[in-house]
């Protein structure tokens, strides 16, 4: 019953609220409609929601209301068709007004082209999508509306040269005219991830002369001057991140102002030098298998193709040398000759070299190419030796005063590092030597006073050699900033007479060392010393005897000596004990194993904070470092053990010290001073012992040690038995 008596009573409620009534229809139950001017007389059926409730729907002027809800209930769908819901709760056709008394059209579809991304038109439907981030790829980052690759990133494989493809020995060669020609570097991709291509050209010396990046298989390189270069080229992948691939092969290629190609006796070719000349004593021809032999390669064509030519003829100096056909094709190809010049053909001067091509008509036609010195290589080499005690400078600085008799000057020879033709220079002591030949195109090392490879300074008695080097031709200096030397380099071969002045400077005065007297030295790593080779050969050690005891063992696994002089002699005297590898005792003694043992069980010794606090004798224990500013002489018969927990220093106005000193974190005595420190006893530390003053006349260090250690063993004859073993000699670790 209550479906049956409800919508009556809910229609006549209804109906109530409408004045004036102008009639009333029997609609069907769901729905009637409804109009402006009253009521109609007919009924109209207007369907229901989406989600099945009834729907009210405009239509004309009329519209349909429910009998089981009011406006309030209708519910439109969700969707961007069909019906909106409106600010006065009806459901209107999509672009329709804000209510159905408004009308249809008040919505305009609206997308802007300066946004990203989807949006919506601002009626309802999607904008097609602009794209506006750069898909080329960029390695898988989110897009506005995708995502982007990722399969091009990576590192490339390596390029494949094209042309200029010669090898060193082999070279493509090139006849320019200028520094502004052009020269095409072609090469191949090997990898589909190649954004751009790096392309270097360097010279016979390594330097760069022409770089460039592009995006092509080929660019034309400029600014040539004549001489043999190599070029080659990597591949880059900018995708991401810069990837660098593998770099290709190098190809040669020979620049000259001619088509006419220079080889040793081995057929390696042999670039020009600055101006376009050769001359024989290059070192490519110095180091060939036959020093005298240039085999000379010229390119020609003939309009009438290689066939027509009959021959060529070289010409050098008024002499003329017959040149053979070596291959060919099409209008050109090369000929060849091969000339040993003896010793008839030396001369001082430069001269051009050319060569006539004549064809089967015969004609000829002559063509002249670069120059070309023949000599006998010799160059007249002279010095002096210089006292660079107040500084070294290229190339004044240390080259003023020349040295005395005190650096021992005796002997020097010009060594040929690669191979045997040594030069023992003439000398005039005690500071000059030469004039002596030597070749041009070999490299030397000078060896002084009967030294070796290893130490070519021999028994020189200074240190810090530095060399200067002038051309006796052009004037021009420099200072080589290695031992070894060749005149290619510095010295012009063109000149009329080449000559050479190399000069040395040498330091006289030695780097502060240390001397050990009655005892040894052991480290258990290595030894930085510095006995010179400037002290009396009686006295030349790290370790000599004292009294009533000869020297003790060095022992160390590194041993440098900072003033140059490593002669195994050095080590110790008299009986040169030495060993290279570590000896000490595996137990390291510090400051709380003596503090224990002494102070906590034995009640023995007194602490401080520094040197003023010290007793005059028995055991000083120090918890922290500990600066020694003054100087301090125990009372014979008496014992000072200094026990110290960080670092002990030793001023540089301290001149002796007695006693036993022990220290944790290391032991120093650095700067300078116009006094030898010396220390009358023992030296142990758990780390470095820095032993590095030097006299304020550095002169003075060329045959005194600036610290002196004398072993003292009556400091420790009433020390416990195992102390009396840690410290029995003194000790660097």
């Amino acid at each position: 019953m209550p479906k049956i008596v409800f919508p009556i009573v809910l229609l006549l409620s209804l109906l109530a609220a409408v004045e004036p009534v102008f009639g009333a229809l029997d609609c069907p139950s769901d729905c009637y409609r409804d109009s402006w001017s009253g009521w109609e007389t007919s009924c109209r059926d207007c369907g229901i929601n989406y989600d099945g409730t009834c729907r009210s729907c405009w239509h004309s002027s009329t519209w349909c209301h429910c009998p089981e809800g009011d406006q309030d209930e209708i519910v439109c769908p969700p969707t961007t068709h069909g019906c909106n819901r409106t600010s006065d709760n009806y459901c209107c056709p999509n672009g329709s007004g804000s209510d159905p008394g408004d009308g249809d059209g008040g919505c305009t579809p609206s997308c802007p082209s300066s946004v990203c991304g989807t949006i919506n038109d601002g009626c309802g439907d999607p904008c097609p999508c602009r794209e506006c981030d750069t898909c080329s790829p960029q390695c898988g980052q989110a897009s506005d509306c995708g995502t982007c690759g990722t399969a091009d990133a990576g590192t490339p494989e390596a390029p494949t040269l094209v042309v200029p493809d010669g090898t060193i020995t082999n070279p493509s060669s090139y006849s320019l005219t200028g520094t502004n020609s052009v020269i095409d570097l072609l090469w191949s991709s090997n990898s589909d991830l190649t954004d751009y291509y790096q392309v270097y050209v360097n010279d016979s010396d390594g330097a760069i002369v022409w770089s460039g990046a592009v995006g092509t298989t080929g660019v034309g390189s400029s600014g040539y001057t004549p001489g043999l270069y190599h070029w080659y080229v990597e591949a880059v992948n900018s995708t991401c991140t810069i990837d660098v691939g593998l770099t290709s092969a190098n190809g040669y290629f020979i620049v000259s102002n001619s088509l006419l190609t220079l080889k040793n006796a081995d057929g390696i070719v042999v670039p020009p030098e600055s101006g376009n000349r050769n001359n024989i004593c290059q070192p490519v021809f110095v180091d060939s298998s036959n020093d005298r032999r240039i085999i000379f390669e010229a390119s020609v064509n003939s309009p009438g193709g290689w066939a027509e030519i009959s021959g060529a003829t070289l010409n050098w100096h008024g002499n003329n040398y017959a040149m053979s056909k070596l291959s060919g094709s099409g209008i050109g190809g090369t000929l060849v000759a091969t000339v040993d010049f003896g010793a008839a053909s030396n001369n001082s001067g430069v001269f051009p070299l050319s060569v006539s091509v004549s064809n089967s008509y015969g004609t000829s036609v002559n063509n002249v190419f670069g120059d070309l010195k023949v000599w006998d290589c010799q160059v007249p080499v002279s010095g002096s030796l210089y006292d660079g005690t107040g500084g070294q400078a290229c190339n004044e600085l240390g080259f003023m005063t020349p040295v005395d008799a005190n650096l021992d000057f005796s002997s020097l020879v010009f060594k040929d590092v690669s191979g045997d033709s040594d030069v023992s220079m003439s000398t005039s002591l005690p500071a000059n030597y030469g004039p002596t030949k030597i070749t041009y195109g070999r490299t030397y090392l000078p060896i002084f006073n009967g030294g070796d490879m290893a130490n070519p300074d021999g028994t020189i008695s200074g240190t810090g050699r530095m060399t200067r080097l002038i051309d006796l031709g052009t004037g021009a200096t420099l200072c080589p900033s290695e031992s070894q030397f060749n005149l290619q380099n510095n010295v012009s071969a063109y000149e009329v007479d080449p000559g050479a002045q190399v000069d040395f400077s040498f330091i006289k005065d030695q780097e502060a060392w240390f001397q050990v007297s009655g005892a040894g030295v052991k480290a258990k790593i290595g030894i930085d010393s510095g006995v010179p080779i400037t002290v009396d050969s009686a006295l030349r050690a790290l370790s000599i005897s004292g009294i009533n005891a000869d020297n003790g063992l060095v022992s160390f696994v590194n041993y440098r000596n900072i003033n140059g002089f490593n002669d195994d002699s050095g080590f110790g005297l008299p009986n040169n004990w030495w060993i290279d590898r570590n000896t000490n005792d595996s137990n390291s003694y510090g400051y709380q194993y003596f503090y224990n043992n002494f102070l906590i069980n034995n009640g023995v010794g007194v602490t401080g904070t520094d040197w003023s606090g010290k007793p005059s004798e028995g055991v000083y224990f120090v918890n922290g470092n500990l600066n020694i500013d003054s100087d301090f002489a125990l009372d014979s018969g008496k014992t000072m053990i200094v026990v110290v927990k960080g670092k002990i220093s030793i001023a540089e106005s301290v001149s002796r010290i007695d006693g036993i000193y022990v220290a944790d974190g290391g032991i120093e005595a650095l700067g300078n001073s116009t006094n030898q420190l010396v220390i009358n006893g023992m030296l142990y530390s758990r780390a470095n012992i820095r032993l590095a003053r030097s006299f304020t006349d550095k002169m003075q260090n060329n045959t005194t040690p600036a610290v002196k250690i004398n072993y003292q063993p009556g400091l420790i004859f009433n020390l416990p038995g195992k102390l009396m073993r840690v410290l029995s000699d003194w000790q660097e670790e």
